[in-house]
Protein backbone atom coordinates (compact mmCIF):
# COMPACT_ATOMS: atom_id res chain seq x y z
CA UNK A 1 0.00 0.00 0.00
CA UNK A 2 2.87 1.69 -0.89
CA UNK A 3 3.17 5.05 -3.23
CA UNK A 4 0.20 7.56 -4.55
CA UNK A 5 -2.84 6.13 -7.34
CA UNK A 6 -3.13 10.12 -7.66
CA UNK A 7 -1.66 13.62 -7.20
CA UNK A 8 -2.92 16.62 -8.11
CA UNK A 9 -0.48 19.61 -7.77
CA UNK A 10 -1.94 23.59 -8.14
CA UNK A 11 -5.32 22.80 -10.26
CA UNK A 12 -6.90 26.21 -11.48
CA UNK A 13 -9.84 26.51 -13.54
CA UNK A 14 -12.28 29.07 -14.24
CA UNK A 15 -15.57 29.63 -16.27
CA UNK A 16 -16.99 32.56 -18.30
CA UNK A 17 -19.13 34.50 -16.67
CA UNK A 18 -22.00 34.62 -18.96
CA UNK A 19 -22.64 32.12 -21.74
CA UNK A 20 -23.71 32.88 -25.82
CA UNK A 21 -22.00 34.58 -29.23
CA UNK A 22 -22.20 37.94 -27.24
CA UNK A 23 -20.92 37.54 -23.96
CA UNK A 24 -18.13 39.26 -22.48
CA UNK A 25 -14.54 36.92 -22.58
CA UNK A 26 -13.08 39.35 -19.82
CA UNK A 27 -15.22 38.08 -16.75
CA UNK A 28 -14.94 34.67 -15.28
CA UNK A 29 -15.81 32.82 -12.11
CA UNK A 30 -12.59 31.35 -10.57
CA UNK A 31 -13.99 27.92 -9.26
CA UNK A 32 -10.51 26.16 -8.33
CA UNK A 33 -7.77 28.29 -6.90
CA UNK A 34 -4.10 26.37 -7.07
CA UNK A 35 -5.51 23.18 -5.30
CA UNK A 36 -3.95 19.77 -4.79
CA UNK A 37 -3.45 16.85 -2.85
CA UNK A 38 -2.54 13.25 -3.31
CA UNK A 39 -4.19 10.04 -2.48
CA UNK A 40 -2.21 7.15 -1.95
CA UNK A 41 -2.74 3.47 -2.84
CA UNK A 42 -5.68 1.93 -1.14
CA UNK A 43 -6.38 5.03 0.88
CA UNK A 44 -9.56 7.30 0.82
CA UNK A 45 -9.59 10.78 0.36
CA UNK A 46 -12.24 13.13 1.49
CA UNK A 47 -12.95 16.89 -0.03
CA UNK A 48 -15.40 18.55 1.90
CA UNK A 49 -16.85 21.85 1.68
CA UNK A 50 -20.50 23.30 1.52
CA UNK A 51 -21.96 23.78 -2.48
CA UNK A 52 -20.11 26.36 -4.54
CA UNK A 53 -16.86 25.44 -2.81
CA UNK A 54 -14.95 23.53 -5.97
CA UNK A 55 -15.42 20.07 -4.62
CA UNK A 56 -17.09 18.51 -7.47
CA UNK A 57 -15.37 20.93 -10.50
CA UNK A 58 -12.12 19.58 -9.05
CA UNK A 59 -13.68 16.35 -9.33
CA UNK A 60 -14.06 16.48 -12.75
CA UNK A 61 -10.66 18.16 -13.58
CA UNK A 62 -9.24 14.71 -12.03
CA UNK A 63 -11.31 12.79 -14.33
CA UNK A 64 -11.02 14.94 -17.71
CA UNK A 65 -14.49 15.87 -17.78
CA UNK A 66 -13.00 19.13 -17.31
CA UNK A 67 -9.89 20.51 -18.64
CA UNK A 68 -7.84 22.55 -16.20
CA UNK A 69 -6.45 26.33 -16.94
CA UNK A 70 -3.42 25.42 -14.61
CA UNK A 71 -2.00 22.46 -12.51
CA UNK A 72 -0.86 19.10 -12.96
CA UNK A 73 -2.66 15.60 -12.48
CA UNK A 74 -0.35 12.53 -12.14
CA UNK A 75 -2.69 9.20 -12.20
CA UNK A 76 -0.36 6.29 -11.49
CA UNK A 77 -3.32 3.38 -12.21
CA UNK A 78 -5.25 1.67 -15.05
CA UNK A 79 -8.71 3.23 -14.49
CA UNK A 80 -10.61 5.58 -12.47
CA UNK A 81 -14.74 5.99 -11.98
CA UNK A 82 -16.83 8.10 -11.10
CA UNK A 83 -20.06 7.56 -8.98
CA UNK A 84 -22.93 10.75 -9.15
CA UNK A 85 -24.75 11.62 -6.43
CA UNK A 86 -28.38 11.70 -8.31
CA UNK A 87 -28.20 7.93 -9.94
CA UNK A 88 -31.86 8.89 -11.32
CA UNK A 89 -30.00 10.85 -13.56
CA UNK A 90 -27.19 8.69 -14.36
CA UNK A 91 -29.15 5.40 -15.23
CA UNK A 92 -30.55 5.43 -18.61
CA UNK A 93 -34.58 4.28 -17.64
CA UNK A 94 -34.72 2.51 -21.09
CA UNK A 95 -32.26 -0.13 -20.35
CA UNK A 96 -31.54 -3.27 -18.31
CA UNK A 97 -29.39 -3.05 -15.52
CA UNK A 98 -27.57 -5.52 -16.99
CA UNK A 99 -27.43 -3.29 -20.26
CA UNK A 100 -26.36 0.13 -17.88
CA UNK A 101 -23.32 -2.17 -15.72
CA UNK A 102 -21.80 -3.52 -18.94
CA UNK A 103 -22.50 -0.84 -21.60
CA UNK A 104 -18.79 1.29 -20.86
CA UNK A 105 -17.08 -2.13 -19.97
CA UNK A 106 -18.40 -3.42 -23.32
CA UNK A 107 -17.12 0.13 -25.60
CA UNK A 108 -13.36 -0.59 -23.50
CA UNK A 109 -10.40 -2.20 -24.55
CA UNK A 110 -10.92 -4.86 -21.25
CA UNK A 111 -14.25 -6.22 -23.09
CA UNK A 112 -13.87 -9.84 -21.93
CA UNK A 113 -16.65 -11.27 -24.16
CA UNK A 114 -20.84 -11.36 -23.62
CA UNK A 115 -20.03 -14.72 -21.87
CA UNK A 116 -17.62 -13.55 -18.59
CA UNK A 117 -19.01 -10.00 -18.48
CA UNK A 118 -22.49 -11.33 -17.50
CA UNK A 119 -20.88 -13.67 -15.17
CA UNK A 120 -19.01 -10.65 -13.87
CA UNK A 121 -22.06 -8.70 -14.01
CA UNK A 122 -24.14 -11.43 -11.98
CA UNK A 123 -21.07 -11.59 -9.00
CA UNK A 124 -21.16 -7.96 -8.60
CA UNK A 125 -24.87 -6.93 -8.22
CA UNK A 126 -24.39 -9.70 -5.59
CA UNK A 127 -21.53 -8.21 -4.25
CA UNK A 128 -23.58 -4.84 -3.63
CA UNK A 129 -26.09 -6.23 -1.83
CA UNK A 130 -28.80 -7.33 -4.89
CA UNK A 131 -29.79 -10.14 -6.87
CA UNK A 132 -28.69 -11.29 -9.98
CA UNK A 133 -32.17 -11.92 -11.29
CA UNK A 134 -32.37 -7.94 -10.79
CA UNK A 135 -30.34 -7.50 -14.10
CA UNK A 136 -33.21 -7.65 -16.16
CA UNK A 137 -35.02 -5.54 -14.23
CA UNK A 138 -35.15 -1.46 -15.04
CA UNK A 139 -33.74 1.67 -12.85
CA UNK A 140 -37.49 2.67 -12.10
CA UNK A 141 -38.15 -0.58 -10.15
CA UNK A 142 -35.55 0.41 -7.51
CA UNK A 143 -35.42 2.29 -4.51
CA UNK A 144 -32.78 5.52 -4.42
CA UNK A 145 -30.48 3.62 -2.46
CA UNK A 146 -30.86 0.45 -4.75
CA UNK A 147 -30.05 2.53 -7.65
CA UNK A 148 -26.71 3.66 -5.67
CA UNK A 149 -25.79 0.25 -5.13
CA UNK A 150 -26.13 -0.38 -9.18
CA UNK A 151 -24.45 2.71 -9.95
CA UNK A 152 -21.29 1.47 -7.89
CA UNK A 153 -21.60 -1.91 -9.58
CA UNK A 154 -20.97 -0.38 -13.04
CA UNK A 155 -18.31 1.49 -11.83
CA UNK A 156 -16.32 -1.86 -10.29
CA UNK A 157 -17.26 -3.93 -13.52
CA UNK A 158 -14.04 -1.72 -15.11
CA UNK A 159 -11.92 -2.90 -12.35
CA UNK A 160 -11.03 0.52 -11.40
CA UNK A 161 -8.07 1.40 -9.01
CA UNK A 162 -9.93 4.92 -8.25
CA UNK A 163 -13.78 5.49 -7.45
CA UNK A 164 -14.44 9.03 -7.21
CA UNK A 165 -17.92 9.24 -5.23
CA UNK A 166 -19.25 12.72 -5.73
CA UNK A 167 -22.08 13.20 -2.76
CA UNK A 168 -23.57 9.78 -3.49
CA UNK A 169 -24.80 9.62 0.01
CA UNK A 170 -26.07 13.18 0.33
CA UNK A 171 -29.86 12.35 -0.66
CA UNK A 172 -30.25 9.32 0.84
CA UNK A 173 -32.31 8.81 4.52
CA UNK A 174 -29.26 8.62 7.02
CA UNK A 175 -30.28 4.61 7.70
CA UNK A 176 -29.45 4.31 4.19
CA UNK A 177 -26.25 6.53 4.00
CA UNK A 178 -25.12 4.30 6.68
CA UNK A 179 -25.68 1.18 4.51
CA UNK A 180 -23.71 2.32 1.28
CA UNK A 181 -20.78 3.76 3.65
CA UNK A 182 -20.46 0.13 4.93
CA UNK A 183 -20.83 -0.90 1.70
CA UNK A 184 -18.15 1.32 -0.14
CA UNK A 185 -15.61 0.07 3.28
CA UNK A 186 -16.21 -3.67 2.38
CA UNK A 187 -16.03 -3.20 -1.26
CA UNK A 188 -12.49 -0.66 -0.57
CA UNK A 189 -11.03 -3.49 1.77
CA UNK A 190 -11.53 -6.71 -0.42
CA UNK A 191 -10.21 -4.34 -3.46
CA UNK A 192 -8.09 -2.52 -1.87
CA UNK A 193 -9.44 0.47 -3.72
CA UNK A 194 -8.15 3.97 -3.52
CA UNK A 195 -10.83 6.71 -3.18
CA UNK A 196 -12.11 10.52 -3.58
CA UNK A 197 -14.84 11.08 -1.40
CA UNK A 198 -16.45 14.38 -2.12
CA UNK A 199 -19.33 15.10 0.65
CA UNK A 200 -20.63 18.50 1.99
CA UNK A 201 -21.18 16.65 5.83
CA UNK A 202 -17.45 16.78 7.34
CA UNK A 203 -18.73 13.70 10.03
CA UNK A 204 -19.28 11.61 7.17
CA UNK A 205 -16.13 11.88 5.51
CA UNK A 206 -14.47 11.52 9.04
CA UNK A 207 -16.24 8.59 9.50
CA UNK A 208 -15.30 6.67 6.12
CA UNK A 209 -11.57 8.64 4.88
CA UNK A 210 -8.37 8.70 6.01
CA UNK A 211 -7.38 12.33 5.36
CA UNK A 212 -9.69 15.27 4.53
CA UNK A 213 -9.12 17.93 2.40
CA UNK A 214 -11.70 21.25 3.79
CA UNK A 215 -12.28 23.46 0.71
CA UNK A 216 -13.93 26.72 0.14
CA UNK A 217 -13.93 29.18 -2.83
CA UNK A 218 -11.78 26.31 -4.83
CA UNK A 219 -8.66 26.74 -1.91
CA UNK A 220 -8.05 23.87 0.17
CA UNK A 221 -7.93 25.53 3.47
CA UNK A 222 -7.03 22.73 5.91
CA UNK A 223 -5.98 18.89 5.27
CA UNK A 224 -5.02 16.17 8.18
CA UNK A 225 -5.61 12.70 9.00
CA UNK A 226 -9.49 12.28 9.40
CA UNK A 227 -8.97 11.70 12.81
CA UNK A 228 -7.10 14.07 14.06
CA UNK A 229 -9.38 16.22 12.09
CA UNK A 230 -12.41 15.72 14.21
CA UNK A 231 -10.23 16.13 17.39
CA UNK A 232 -8.74 19.16 16.55
CA UNK A 233 -9.57 21.14 13.90
CA UNK A 234 -8.32 24.74 13.54
CA UNK A 235 -9.51 26.57 10.55
CA UNK A 236 -12.79 28.61 11.51
CA UNK A 237 -14.73 27.09 7.97
CA UNK A 238 -13.69 23.30 9.57
CA UNK A 239 -15.51 24.11 12.80
CA UNK A 240 -18.19 25.61 11.19
CA UNK A 241 -18.54 22.57 9.50
CA UNK A 242 -18.80 20.42 12.43
CA UNK A 243 -20.64 22.74 14.32
CA UNK A 244 -23.36 22.98 10.88
CA UNK A 245 -23.06 18.95 10.79
CA UNK A 246 -24.25 18.78 14.42
CA UNK A 247 -26.82 21.86 13.95
CA UNK A 248 -25.34 23.98 16.05
CA UNK A 249 -23.93 26.51 13.28
CA UNK A 250 -25.11 29.92 14.78
CA UNK A 251 -22.34 32.21 15.10
CA UNK A 252 -21.08 32.52 11.41
CA UNK A 253 -23.56 33.59 8.75
CA UNK A 254 -23.36 33.91 4.98
CA UNK A 255 -22.52 31.68 2.30
CA UNK A 256 -19.55 30.64 -0.07
CA UNK A 257 -18.55 33.96 -1.91
CA UNK A 258 -18.43 33.48 -5.61
CA UNK A 259 -15.08 34.17 -6.52
CA UNK A 260 -14.88 36.99 -9.99
CA UNK A 261 -11.29 37.94 -9.78
CA UNK A 262 -9.10 35.24 -8.63
CA UNK A 263 -8.30 34.79 -4.72
CA UNK A 264 -6.08 37.32 -3.50
CA UNK A 265 -6.75 37.10 0.25
CA UNK A 266 -8.04 34.13 2.71
CA UNK A 267 -11.03 33.07 1.35
CA UNK A 268 -12.80 32.85 4.22
CA UNK A 269 -12.11 36.47 5.59
CA UNK A 270 -15.81 37.63 4.63
CA UNK A 271 -17.47 35.18 6.73
CA UNK A 272 -14.85 34.92 9.93
CA UNK A 273 -15.05 36.43 13.26
CA UNK A 274 -11.85 36.43 13.53
CA UNK A 275 -10.53 37.94 10.00
CA UNK A 276 -8.30 41.51 10.53
CA UNK A 277 -7.09 43.44 7.52
CA UNK A 278 -4.58 41.18 7.01
CA UNK A 279 -6.80 38.63 6.03
CA UNK A 280 -8.59 40.53 3.35
CA UNK A 281 -4.95 41.23 2.08
CA UNK A 282 -3.27 38.59 2.09
CA UNK A 283 -3.50 34.67 1.14
CA UNK A 284 -2.32 32.61 4.05
CA UNK A 285 0.51 30.11 3.50
CA UNK A 286 -0.62 26.33 3.66
CA UNK A 287 1.26 25.49 7.18
CA UNK A 288 1.64 22.37 8.63
CA UNK A 289 0.92 22.68 12.07
CA UNK A 290 1.45 19.46 13.64
CA UNK A 291 2.32 15.89 11.62
CA UNK A 292 0.21 15.82 8.27
CA UNK A 293 -2.14 18.73 9.29
CA UNK A 294 -1.57 21.86 7.38
CA UNK A 295 -3.71 24.75 7.41
CA UNK A 296 -4.17 28.05 5.91
CA UNK A 297 -4.55 30.90 8.36
CA UNK A 298 -3.01 33.80 10.23
CA UNK A 299 -5.11 33.59 13.37
CA UNK A 300 -3.99 30.42 15.29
Amino acid sequence: MSGYVLKAEHLTKKFSLAAGFFARQDKFVYAVNDAGFEIEKGRTYGLVGESGCGKSTTARLITGMYRPDGGTIDFTGRVMKYVFQDPSRSLNPRMSIYSIITDGYRNSPYWPGEEKARREAEELIEEVGLDRSDLNRKPSEFSGGQRQRISIARALIMKPDLLICDEIVSALDVSIQGQILNLLQDIRQKRNLSFLFIAHDLRVCCYFCDTIGVMYSGVIVEEAPAADLYKAALHPYTKLLFEGSSGRAENIKGEVKTVLDGVKCCPFAHRCPKATERCRSEIPEFTETAENHKVRCFNL
